[in-house]
């Protein structure tokens, strides 16, 4: 073989417990694609070094076989890559399962306007994990309201003038104070997930 030619192969190795296996396959890199633990790989008669998946080694010189070694307790299962050449891979394997979530809800709550009372403070929505946004609008054409935590009290919070509405992405639980003298209505829907 020319070493000016590229080459590559995927061998799938199985490594009994305490045991080692041997692969005669030249190469200039090996790179581990999966492992199902943590192993211990050598070149040629060179020593042991520890490897696992997504790892590539280059050593310094090409090598014409490699020992794959399991020091565990439990049988090894590994795939690996060996190359000549200059070989990129841009796949993403990774190492465990990504959880992955919708990103749109799946439900659109409404309801009447909620009125909040002189100087009072409501309990908009409680804590809610399907919550995915919470949208308010104060109807007022002239007072400020505060969106605000249960344990808030008074005007604290984030003060919302007339007309004026907000989308919060939170679980948690909205209240609204109103410290002003009469009567104010505020529009609220909800964007939820199933659980």
């Amino acid at each position: 073989m020319s070493t000016n030619t590229a080459s590559y192969v995927i061998r799938r190795i199985e490594i009994p417990a305490g045991q080692f296996v041997q692969v005669h396959a030249p190469g200039d890199f090996v790179s581990c694609l999966s492992a199902s633990a943590a192993f211990k790989l050598s070149f040629d008669s060179g020593p042991q070094n520890d490897f696992e998946n997504g790892l590539t080694v280059r050593p310094k010189v090409a090598f014409r076989m490699l020992t794959v070694h399991n020091p565990s307790g439990a049988a090894v299962s590994v795939r690996i890559g060996i190359g000549r050449g200059d070989f990129a891979d841009n796949r993403f394997i990774p190492a465990e399962a990504i959880g992955v979530k919708p990103v749109a809800p799946d439900t659109l709550t409404t309801g009447a306007p909620v009125s909040i009372g002189a100087g009072a403070t409501v309990a908009l929505a409680g804590s809610d994990t399907t919550r995915v946004e919470i949208a308010i609008r104060n109807l007022s054409t002239a007072d400020r309201i505060w969106v605000q935590t249960p344990s808030e009290t008074g005007a604290q919070g984030w003060p919302l003038d007339a007309k004026e509405g907000v989308i919060l992405t939170t679980t948690d639980a909205v209240s609204i104070h109103n410290p002003n003298g009469g009567a104010i209505s505020v529009a609220v829907f909800e964007t939820k997930r199933s659980a």
